[in-house]
């Protein structure tokens, strides 16, 4: 599939802590390295098949307004929970609200839902791979991934920051990758400064951003 999203890209201090993380645990994760410049970590909101034309600057412009006017507020604010593992073989920072914060939990679930109701359309529906193997996706992950191509819409929205894949044994996270990452991200506050559309790479990585707008 020729995957898009939507996506909140950390602010730069940010970015390179994640990188920093990605560079000190680099023998215990595999996957494409995340770069400053080049596959940024993000929060992917969605990620489906969409008609690329599609995503345009007054739509994003648009999800935004709307979103920050239910909020009465334009700061995007998060912080690493616990680090995860997702079947099959990835490596998930989770990313949750911030103790006494004014974000509803599932972190961010509301910025999809009123992106979804905008991009739905646009999913490109025949480019989604009925016969992959989702067998280790849950009933609702698995519905969720043939109606739009992404399997973490709605009930099953997962909020993470992916930091790599697994090296060795794929059904477990070993002692020292959680010490590092307990070092470096566990707990950390996240200030997001940009909601972008984006073009996804191998592993879906942000391989490019196709347009952006900077919050506050």
């Amino acid at each position: 599939m020729n995957l898009f999203g939507l996506a909140l890209v950390p602010c730069s201090a940010d970015i390179a802590a994640i990188v920093d993380f990605r560079r000190r645990a680099g023998h215990l994760i595999a996957g494409p390295m995340l770069g400053s410049t080049i596959n940024l970590p993000h929060v992917s909101i969605l990620q489906c098949p969409f008609q690329e034309e599609a995503l345009t600057q007054p739509l994003l412009d648009s999800i935004a307004e709307s979103w920050f006017a239910k909020r009465n507020c334009s700061t995007v604010v998060g912080q690493f929970g616990s680090l995860h593992y997702q079947p099959v073989e990835w490596v998930f920072g989770m990313i949750v609200p911030i103790p006494m914060s004014a974000d509803i939990s599932p972190w961010c679930a509301d910025l999809q839902k009123l992106a979804l109701d905008r991009m739905e359309r646009f999913i490109d529906t025949t480019q989604i791979d009925t016969t992959r193997d989702t067998s280790q996706y849950t009933s609702c992950e698995r519905e969720a991934y043939l109606r739009y191509g992404y399997r973490y819409v709605g009930d099953t929205f997962c909020p993470h920051v992916t930091l790599g894949r697994t090296v060795g044994n794929p059904s477990s996270l070993c002692p020292e990758l959680l010490c590092i990452y307990d070092e470096s991200l566990a707990e950390r506050h996240l200030t997001f400064d940009q909601l972008v559309f984006y073009r996804a790479g191998e592993y879906g990585v942000l391989a490019e951003i196709v347009q952006s707008v900077c919050l506050a």
